[in-house]
């Protein structure tokens, strides 16, 4: 594709309207139906910002493979494509991909996972778990921490331990729309629920969508708890109790936050 036809494909984002933000779950109004101040506008606006990098990486990526399927075709015999591996979330991405584009999604993955807290750790020893494994590692956004969306996102390509769910789990989830309730340890170490689960989110105009796990159902009261905020960063774990999915979540120190990477 040439320059131009690329830029004549991405989202103008100058343009935006109120079908932007609510076809992607973000909502322009207080519990009060009054329009959001111009600062929680603002930072709305960069969250579906990086929505909208997102969609054009997958939408790149489908243009991609279709190109090389039809160069297969042609040739009949296979074409591999360039690749770089990273280590850190065990998934490959194309060599010709923008740099802009890949630091933005390496900034968490290439992130240094911290240890899990020793007295976290003791806890989930004391409930005879196991199988402890990291699931995301980021910073809260806008979205997660504001209470109008209740939830916290956990991005697929994010995502460090690709098996922390079982098989059947991901089917149940992924194919059937269904929900987890899975016993979550709060960085206070208090213990309550969540319901995990895993969203479509529309694509602009197409019939396309992209999905992303969240924990809600009580996510708001985890914020106000623990005091949560924008910008902190935070680790979701997994681990099993009786062989069932339980979650911690963790926040990094901040001087980890500025010395860990």
């Amino acid at each position: 594709m040439r320059a131009a036809e690329k830029e004549k494909g991405k989202k103008d984002l100058s343009l935006l309207g109120v079908d932007d933000f609510e076809k992607r779950g973000f909502k322009i109004h207080d519990a009060n139906h009054q329009p959001l101040t111009g600062f929680d506008a603002l930072l709305a606006v960069t969250d579906l910002a990086s929505q909208f990098l997102l969609e054009e990486e997958e939408e790149e990526e489908e243009e991609q493979r279709q190109k090389r399927l039809m160069r297969e075709k042609a040739l009949k015999r296979p074409v591999m494509k360039k690749k770089s591996f990273l280590d850190d979330d065990k998934e490959w991405f194309q060599k010709d991909y923008s740099r802009f584009k890949k630091k933005i999604l390496r900034s968490s993955i290439n992130d240094k996972v911290h240890e899990m807290p020793e007295n976290m750790r003791k806890l989930i020893d004391s409930m005879n778990g196991n199988n402890i494994m990291i699931v995301i590692q980021k910073n809260l956004y806008f979205t997660d921490t504001n209470e109008h969306y209740h939830r916290m996102s956990i991005p697929e390509k994010q995502i460090r331990s690709a098996d922390f769910l079982t098989q059947e789990e991901k089917e149940w989830v992924n194919n059937e729309g269904g929900e987890m309730t899975p016993l979550f340890i709060q960085p206070s170490l208090a213990v309550s629920e969540l319901v995990f689960k895993r969203w479509a989110m529309a694509k602009g105009d197409s019939n396309k969508c992209s999905y992303v796990y969240v924990l809600t159902c009580g996510w708001n009261d985890v914020i106000s708890a623990n005091h949560l905020k924008q910008g902190d960063k935070v680790q979701l774990w997994s681990f099993r109790i009786n062989h069932q999915l339980c979650l911690a979540l963790s926040r990094v120190a901040a001087n980890h936050h500025h010395h860990g990477s």
